[in-house]
């Protein structure tokens, strides 16, 4: 049976046959795959993946199991010392590494010497929708300014191909799309506005709408005359299937594992450490595990990797919550200190808890609350 589902597959083609696309699926539903795939489909051999931090280790699972081209997965600068391999390559570079500036002049000058890069991935796009953010300026060009000159680098003109992807693309209003727009659709963007105003003003004044206040101008969304036009113009360029539209297409249950780094945490390192290096059977490492996890001397461990997956199951919440913010999402949890921080966290939106410690009147309230 083909792991690749047909909506998928429909994703791989229309990536494929573009140089620049954006891909804007919902959550889960394989955005990583549908890349690695289309990207195969071109033969594409040597790709940029910028991506956040927690998004590196997932990507080597990514390709571990959907690349059919036999690159190497190389994290920039560390697991090369600042060089880049020749051959099939897959190159992450975080989105941290490139908003500074001299790190990214290195790299720059690193891809500039490098084997040629046939196309780029960007991993949780709507971290470029600041024009005047470092990341977003040297991923879509400028010029960094160094002590022994300039050094202007944009990945459009160097590659045949660029994917942004992300499942919220717009999270707020429309002008965080509009540094995409500007650097891989410049004709679609002279298409919409007028003669000679392209800026990211004047395309704030048309499809935005913007209060003036004491502290200057606020966006407070999107104008409603003006963004049908924007639609109709992006629809050539964007693919978006949310869950519902696929769900025939769907497993009963869809599950996805986001790994956790515990760098950082070397007293949670070494513990997880003694255990697999113990090399016992399965059902002998299991009762380890199991006997290890209840000592007491464990349990400021389990906090600690409990903090860390808190922290890496934020960004994906706030997506989730930022995109549907009619829907529901329930959060399970095994520490209390755990269940707080996401709560605190995510205030904003309404959240509220249940755990042993909740009073009754309180968890009533809360349940009552989170029905309606």
């Amino acid at each position: 049976m083909d792991p690749v589902l047909p909506y998928q597959r429909a994703g791989i083609d229309f990536l494929s046959s573009r140089p620049a696309a954006l891909l804007a699926d919902d959550t889960g539903l394989g955005k990583s795959l549908q890349m690695i795939r289309a990207a195969d489909k071109r033969n594409a051999e040597r790709i940029v993946v910028f991506t956040p931090a927690v998004g590196r280790i997932s990507w080597r699972l990514q390709f571990q199991e959907w690349d059919t081209l036999g690159r190497q997965v190389v994290e920039y600068p560390h697991d090369a010392f600042g060089l880049i391999p020749d051959g099939p390559l897959a190159l992450l570079v975080t989105l941290d590494y490139v908003s500074n500036v001299k790190r990214a002049a290195a790299l720059c000058d690193a891809l500039t010497k490098a084997q040629p890069f046939h196309g780029a991935f960007i991993d949780e796009a709507h971290g470029l929708k600041n024009p005047a953010a470092k990341r977003t300026q040297m991923i879509y060009g400028t010029t960094l300014d160094r002590q022994n000159g300039h050094l202007s680098w944009a990945i459009q003109p160097a590659l045949q191909f660029v994917w942004p992807a992300t499942a919220t693309f717009t999270p707020l209003n429309a002008s965080e799309i509009y540094p995409h727009l500007s650097a891989l659709f410049p004709d679609t963007l002279k298409s919409i506005m007028p003669r000679n105003r392209t800026s990211l003003w004047h395309f704030t004044q048309k499809f935005c709408r913007v209060r003036n206040t004491n502290y200057g101008e606020k966006i407070e969304g999107n104008n409603p005359d003006t963004i049908p036009e924007l639609r109709d113009a992006l629809k050539p360029h964007l693919i978006l299937r949310t869950k519902e539209q696929v769900l025939p297409q769907l497993p009963p249950l869809t599950t996805e594992l986001l790994p956790v780094e515990t760098v950082g945490a070397d007293d949670l390192d070494e513990a997880l450490k003694r255990l697999a290096d113990a090399d016992l059977p399965d059902d002998e490492f299991l009762d380890a595990v199991a006997k290890a996890w209840s000592d007491p001397s464990y349990s400021t461990r389990r906090r600690v990797l409990g903090d860390l997956k808190a922290k890496a199951i934020t960004p994906i919440i706030n997506d989730f919550l930022t995109r549907y913010p009619d829907r529901k999402l329930i959060v399970s949890a095994h520490h209390v200190e755990v269940l707080t921080r996401i709560e605190y966290t995510f205030a904003p939106f309404n959240a509220v808890a249940l755990h042993g410690g909740t009073p009754k009147a309180t968890a009533s309230a809360n349940v009552e609350r989170f029905q309606k």
